[in-house]
C-alpha cells in the first residue's frame, strides 16, 4: 500500500528551516515516489525522513568537523605544535566539537527524544557513541590512512567521517535518544 506524506501547506508560518525541510522532503517524494514509483507504508516513510534529516545534520556535522580539523591543523602546523602527531590532535578537537553540534540538531529535529529523557543524559550517550567512534575509532583509522596506507592527512578524516555517519546513527537512534 502506498503512502504519500502529508505536507503543509504554504499559507502556514514556517522558518527557514522547516521550510527548507518541506522542500527537501517533497524533493525525496518527488524522486522516490513518483520517478522511482517505490512505495511506502506511513510507517516506512517517516523512517526513511528520520534518517534523511539524519543524513542532513551528518553532512553539516562533517563540514563543522573538517572546518575545525583545518583550523587547528594549521594553527599546530604554523606553531609547530606536536608535528609528529597533529593531525590525530586536530581530528580529535574537530570531532569532539562537532559531537555538540550534532547532539544539538538531532535531539531538536531528528530524534525528538521522549521528554523522560533527560537532555544530560542523552549528551552524555551521544558523546559516548561519538567518542566510540570519533575519538577511538577515527584515531586508528587516522593512523592507518595516514601512516600505513600513506594517505594525506588532509583527506583521511573526510575518509573516517563516511564511514562513521551509518554507525552513530544507529548507536543515536537506539541508544543515545531512548
Amino acid at each position: 500500500m502506498s503512502f504519500k506524506p502529508s505536507m503543509p501547506s504554504d499559507e502556514e508560518p514556517a522558518s527557514l528551516g522547516s521550510k527548507l525541510w518541506r522542500t527537501v522532503e517533497r524533493l525525496i517524494y518527488f524522486i522516490l515516489c513518483r520517478l522511482l514509483h517505490i512505495p511506502f507504508s506511513k510507517d516506512g516513510w517517516e523512517k526513511l525522513m528520520q534518517f534523511a534529516k539524519f543524513a542532513l545534520v551528518g553532512c553539516s556535522n562533517v563540514v563543522v568537523s573538517y572546518i575545525c580539523y583545518i583550523l587547528f591543523l594549521l594553527v599546530f602546523q604554523a606553531t609547530q605544535f606536536c608535528p609528529q602527531s597533529d593531525y590525530l590532535i586536530a581530528q580529535i578537537i574537530g570531532y569532539i566539537l562537532s559531537i555538540f553540534w550534532s547532539f544539538y540538531w538531532n535531539k531538536k529535529y531528528v530524534f525528538e527524544a521522549d521528554e523522560s529523557v533527560r537532555w544530560y543524559r542523552a549528551l552524555i550517550k551521544s558523546f559516548l557513541s561519538y567518542s566510540f567512534t570519533g575519538v577511538f575509532l577515527n584515531s586508528i583509522l587516522a593512523y592507518v590512512w595516514v601512516e600505513l596506507l600513506g594517505l594525506s592527512k588532509w583527506i583521511a578524516p573526510i575518509l573516517n567521517l563516511l564511514l562513521n555517519i551509518p554507525l552513530n546513527f544507529l548507536l543515536n537512534k537506539l541508544w543515545a535518544f531512548r
